[in-house]
């Protein structure tokens, strides 16, 4: 094959994992004032009333995601209780994937807040500084990342320090 062909390519590939951690608990920290360590639960706002998410003290008094809202108020009556506001997640997170792709053109949006993105002709460090700096412009989000030659391999590393980790 010739310099340069698809063989090639793939064996200098950098793929990064990105991973916003807490995603919905930070944009209503931000929103509302919330202190960190609280014990929030973010729901679904219709019925049936169910638990989207929850902090790490709401999850250590038993309450879990897809649980039934009756069901997590009787776990956790004095939890701070928040519906779930996905026209506003879907905007922030709509302005982060642009952002990353201002820096990463080829940038796959797998949720609301994980992404991956070939950053196979970056500098590895500068880029993740880049990357922080734009993705925290406007609310303090913690990110895990990770690169590696594959997508699976990536998110394996991603996983390795979070949070806000690389």
């Amino acid at each position: 094959m010739p310099e340069g062909a698809a063989s090639d390519n793939l064996l200098s590939m950098k793929v990064l994992h990105l991973v916003v951690r807490e995603f919905y608990l930070t944009i209503e920290r931000e929103k509302r004032t919330i202190p960190a360590g609280g014990r929030v639960v973010i729901h679904f706002p219709e019925e049936p009333c169910f638990v989207v998410t929850q902090s790490s003290a709401a999850r250590d008094c038993g309450v879990r995601p897809q649980m039934p809202i009756a069901q997590a108020r009787d776990i956790l009556p004095d939890g701070e209780y928040v519906p779930a506001d996905f026209q506003g997640y879907t905007k922030i997170s709509g302005e982060l994937t642009a952002r990353l792709r201002e820096l990463c053109p080829f940038t796959e949006q797998l949720n609301f807040y994980e992404w991956f993105c070939d950053i196979s002709e970056y500098a590895e460090e500068e880029m993740l500084g880049e990357i922080q700096g734009k993705l925290r412009h406007k609310i303090p989000f913690d990110l895990s990342l990770g690169v590696s030659e594959n997508k699976f391999l990536a998110k394996l590393a991603s996983d390795l320090r979070k949070p806000d980790g690389f």
